[in-house]
């Protein structure tokens, strides 16, 4: 069973116009490398940008656990979401 990946409506765009889908990743890096999106939702320095929240099954942000180190596995779900307030502009196309 995969990992169920959920976003907002400002972040569908990334997901192919999607707000939940199926992906695969022992990690949350792993798993947005695996969703191609790791470059959009993380700094240059690897870290996710700060307006970016992502949590796992509806739990604590993972900046309060291990951050994009935070284990995952198949039936968790994982939710990405825009801090920014009015929307995505932090998402480039």
């Amino acid at each position: 069973m995969p990992i169920t990946v959920r976003t907002g409506s400002a972040l569908k765009a990334l997901f192919g116009g999607e707000r939940e889908i199926k992906a695969e990743g022992a990690s949350v890096g792993e798993l947005l490398e695996s969703l191609k999106v790791r470059d959009r939702i993380c700094d240059d320095a690897g870290k996710v940008r700060r307006h970016f929240n992502i949590h796992v099954n509806e739990g604590e942000d993972i900046r309060l656990l291990d951050g994009l180190d935070t284990l995952i596995k198949d039936g968790d779900t994982v939710t990405i979401l825009s801090a920014n307030a009015g929307g995505g502009e932090g998402v480039k196309e």
